[in-house]
């Protein structure tokens, strides 16, 4: 997010001073420790899961926040705070939730850009669905949420629905405003390349996150009507390794951004059957690419889809239904290519790292406000 924001704020005059409030390599491993003890004393079987997924914890450069301490957001808000004040510097934007202050700091004028709530992650996080998080460490964590946003001057949602859940944590209407994100590959403008049948699913290396196995689930259905349907896997150097033997599967490692790019353009349909995605960068990525993207109803896919006019959405997670929605989609590739033609031209009008940059200096340079005269990332 920064490394493109934060260029797109110095080109419209603001000066933009980096904190860096996070906890890297062996100094997470407390904090994580502390988390999962708590969890496993409330659910083994999910603590385990959550292990898991955290292999990944001590990799140098790994930046993923799959822990949710309490203590450890106090820490990096803290460490924001001291970092911003010895600066000189008197507005902070938070470009996490993950460091934002229970309690409003003296001096400090506070704004955030959120892309999603506590209460959305632990809600919809997969696989053990709703209520898989224990009830007492939702509570803490949207009781946080509720303080920590009633500190600040003004939220930005990375899209409509985080607005809603944000307004519903208390905070005013006037001091929240959807501004959307940017697009990496905005200047690649393919010239055609999608092989038919040809169905993309970019999973990191969070497989079943990302619905890895729904898809699985629903090939052979799907491929008993089309078999010329290909799923192709990218993201992690054990999927080959995993899913090459699976009939009608391809798959690839990890990709650089490029390589990603070309696997879409190569590709019919992108297929994201997240159930946790609360955006999704590779859906509008996708669409940018010309390529349309098949996803299940759940947070900003009816935002980014326009209700399905842009794409084809999956209404719930049953692999009959994921397996009719790409049959479905493939049946008419003339319909293909004007669905690619409309999602291109909507993400390219609708985001911008330019456009949001200004979306949020047109709050902060508003006169009540004073106008900060530099802006803090955090």
């Amino acid at each position: 997010m920064g490394r493109w924001l934060v260029p797109a704020l110095e080109r419209q005059g603001v000066e933009v001073v980096g904190i860096d409030a996070g906890t890297h390599g062996w100094s997470r491993l407390p904090w994580a420790a502390r988390y999962h003890a708590r969890r496993w004393w409330y659910s083994p079987a999910t603590t385990k899961h959550d292990l898991a997924l955290q292999r990944d914890l001590l990799r140098p450069g790994w930046v993923s926040d799959l822990h949710w301490d309490l203590g450890l957001r106090q820490r990096r808000a803290r460490s924001a705070e001291a970092q911003s004040q010895a600066a000189g510097l008197d507005t902070v934007l938070y470009l996490t939730a993950n460091a934002l202050p229970r309690r409003r700091p003296d001096g400090l004028r506070q704004v955030a850009y959120v892309d999603a709530t506590w209460m959305s992650q632990t809600r919809e996080r997969i696989p053990g669905g709703p209520g898989r998080f224990p009830d007492h460490l939702v509570e803490e964590g949207v009781a946080y949420e509720r303080d920590a946003f009633a500190g600040l001057d003004h939220v930005f949602a990375q899209a409509q629905w985080v607005e809603a859940e944000v307004a519903a944590l208390g905070v005013p209407h006037d001091r929240i405003s959807s501004v959307g994100t940017g697009l990496r590959n905005r200047d690649r403008d393919p010239d055609g390349g999608a092989e038919p049948g040809r169905v993309l699913v970019v999973a990191k290396d969070v497989a079943a996150e990302r619905g890895v196995p729904l898809a699985l689930e629903a090939l052979p259905r799907a491929r008993a009507e089309r078999p010329d349907l290909q799923l192709v896997i990218v993201g992690d150097d054990r999927y080959p390794r995993w899913y090459s033997g699976v009939p009608g599967v391809e798959a690839h490692g990890r990709l650089t951004p490029d390589e990603v790019d070309e696997q879409i353009v190569r590709a019919s349909l992108l297929l994201n059957l997240s159930a946790c995605q609360t955006w999704g960068t590779i859906n509008v990525e996708a669409m940018n690419l010309r390529t349309p993207v098949v996803a299940l109803d759940r947070f900003a896919i009816p935002e980014i889809t326009d209700g399905g006019r842009l794409g084809f959405v999956v209404p719930d997670s049953d692999p009959v239904l994921v397996a009719k929605v790409l049959v479905d989609a493939l049946a008419d590739p003339a319909r293909l290519r004007q669905v690619g033609e409309q999602a291109r031209a909507s993400v390219r009008a609708r985001f911008s790292w330019d456009g949001m940059a200004s979306a949020i200096l047109e709050v902060l340079d508003r006169p009540a406000d004073a106008g900060p005269p530099g802006t803090t990332s955090s």
